[in-house]
């Protein structure tokens, strides 16, 4: 199942954790939640798998500066590509850098710690669950045109008059 573009509190299947933003130039870490802007990201689908995601509360970018195994995700300005691919688990996904297939994941299990990149999706601490918070806007479609009065099968009058069939009532005589 792939990721649709909107607005998502991206939760750490381990801990239980929201990926978490504070200021800018900053690293990502995992959080309890806060209920704020900091913990929200826009998670926009370029297509093909791949994803950008941006904190929504500093307007940042999540980037690895360094696409090495332990470097830190951080918060930056300029965007930075992701692979965003869901584990054998149904509902979790695993987020990899597209150089180096490195994934997300949890240093260790206290509150504030860092993500960093790793090499293998061997755990839940490199698993993260998406919870869509707001869609995109999606476009209303146009009013479909209503469809030309056609007869049912078997019920063509070539002699004109009324045509009887299930969408035409049939009148009652007194």
């Amino acid at each position: 199942m792939a990721i649709a573009t909107g607005l998502y509190i991206i939760v750490n299947a381990w801990q239980n954790k929201q990926a978490y933003l504070r200021t800018t130039q900053n690293n990502l870490a995992a959080n309890s939640q806060q209920n704020d802007a900091y913990e929200q990201w826009n998670v926009q689908d370029l297509g093909n798998g791949i994803y950008t995601i941006k904190n929504a509360g500093t307007n940042t970018f999540a980037t690895a500066g360094r696409d090495q195994e332990n470097a830190i995700v951080e918060g930056q300005s300029s965007s930075h590509q992701w692979t965003i691919k869901e584990t054998p688990i149904k509902g979790l996904f695993s987020i990899a850098t597209t150089s180096t297939g490195l994934f997300w994941g949890l240093v260790d299990g206290s509150s504030g710690t860092p993500i960093a990149l790793a090499s293998t999706v061997s755990d839940g601490r490199n698993c993260w669950v998406f919870k869509l918070t707001s869609p995109r806007a999606v476009p209303r479609p146009a009013a479909a045109p209503a469809p030309a009065h056609v007869p049912a099968p078997g019920f063509y009058n070539p002699g004109g008059g009324p045509q009887f069939g299930p969408d035409v009532p049939i009148p009652t005589w007194r």
